[in-house]
């Protein structure tokens, strides 16, 4: 990750120290995180907790009653609902509902606007819980979090230093180069850090925020959560590829044989889910409705 130097307008440390003007949380989701990371929590409490924002529940249960996860009967209760996703699937499901109504405003630059950022977010998110379940490594539910949130500095970017924004992507598009690069020569810091101070202001565990600091470099990221920031890394660049949303970010990124083995992934793995992104993310549509 950068170290801070000197960036057109506003400072890392300012925008840091305003970020919650611009990605607070409702209480009910904070409490629904807390409640869902919590290893001496159980279903019923989370059940408690969801259940005193009757809106956010009905958000809940459209979305599992959803063609993305294909039950095969209608779930018409939230403690059902529970039972079949476990608090993590849950409290994926409450911060999708509560993150997506923060990608708004005007474009950040030409051909891109924020609903972009959050369809290529979610495109991320699935493709990433797609090859977890694929290679059998336990972090799907993880995987989908993090795929939500690891450009969310984006958007903080976008908020505050709309003009900077735009200039890197032109920038980017232009020369060709590596956006977190340009990122770092005109504002002086990657979309990565501010992703990550949001994502610990939120107290998501070490891992989610170090997935996110490190998406783009996973192989500086700490060895115990490597894999999972690998992991990341190979679905923000399948999506980029296939020019799902905003796809700027990992236009120049390559999945070499190292990244492919810290994830763990297998070639074959990848070229089914290549073949099979137009679906995913198809699948996923009612989390960009």
């Amino acid at each position: 990750m950068s170290v801070f130097t000197a960036p057109a307008g506003m400072g890392l440390k300012q925008i840091v120290e305003s970020i919650d003007d611009v990605a607070a949380l409702p209480d009910v989701t904070m409490r629904i995180i807390q409640t869902a990371d919590d290893p001496n929590s159980n279903a019923f409490q989370l059940l408690k907790v969801v259940s005193h924002d009757p809106a956010l529940v009905a958000k809940i249960l459209k979305l599992v009653n959803s063609s993305f996860y294909g039950l095969p009967n209608k779930i018409a209760s939230l403690d059902r609902a529970i039972s079949l996703l476990g608090m993590g699937g849950i409290r994926n499901l409450a911060i999708a509902s509560s993150v997506s109504g923060m990608f708004r405003g005007g474009e950040l630059c030409e051909g891109f606007g924020p609903r972009d950022l959050w369809t290529h977010s979610i495109a991320v998110a699935v493709v990433a819980r797609e090859i977890a379940k694929k290679m059998r490594l336990p972090v799907a539910d993880e995987a989908f979090l993090i795929g939500m949130l690891h450009d969310i500095g984006l958007l903080v970017i976008h908020q505050k230093l709309p003009r900077q924004l735009r200039e890197v992507c032109e920038e980017s598009q232009k020369q060709q180069r590596d956006l977190c690069e340009v990122e770092r020569d005109l504002i002086g810091f990657e979309h990565q850090e501010l992703g990550t101070a949001l994502a610990t202001r939120w107290k998501f565990p070490a891992s989610v925020c170090d997935a996110i600091a490190f998406h783009h470099h996973p192989a500086d990221a700490p060895p115990e959560h490597r894999s999972v920031a690998a992991l990341i890394c190979v679905a923000d660049t399948l999506c980029c590829q296939a020019r799902i949303g905003f796809n700027l970010t990992a236009c120049h990124q390559e999945l070499d044989e190292q990244l492919l083995a810290a994830v763990p992934v297998t070639p074959e793995v990848i070229a089914e889910t290549q073949n099979k992104i137009s679906e995913l993310v198809a699948l996923a549509c009612p989390f960009t409705a």
